[in-house]
């Protein structure tokens, strides 16, 4: 039986620091895929750097908690450049 981890935070404190060892337990343990959720600009390039080490297991779920979105949404109005240095227009409908 394979085990697909559909919520996974290897990207956050206390795990970021050996989220590899900590992804080897969850293989051994049977999980063959996990999805990484980012809920911050940090966690988000974290969750990215996870899924490129690894794209035939990871995938992601990048989004913002609700008391994070403060924190963000003024400095992407008027496509401000995102962390990839792209512009990151916001439709505010």
């Amino acid at each position: 039986m394979e085990i697909f981890d559909t919520h996974c935070h290897y990207n956050h404190e206390p795990l970021w620091d050996n989220w590899r060892e900590y992804w080897a337990a969850a293989r051994a343990a049977g999980v063959t895929h996990a999805t990484v959720v980012a809920t911050d600009e940090v966690s988000a390039a974290r969750a990215r750097e996870i899924a490129a080490s690894d794209p035939e297991y990871f995938v992601l779920a990048l989004g913002w908690h609700p008391e994070n979105v403060d924190k963000w949404l003024p400095a992407r109005r008027g496509g401000a450049p995102g962390a990839d240095g792209a512009s990151q227009d916001i439709d505010e409908a």
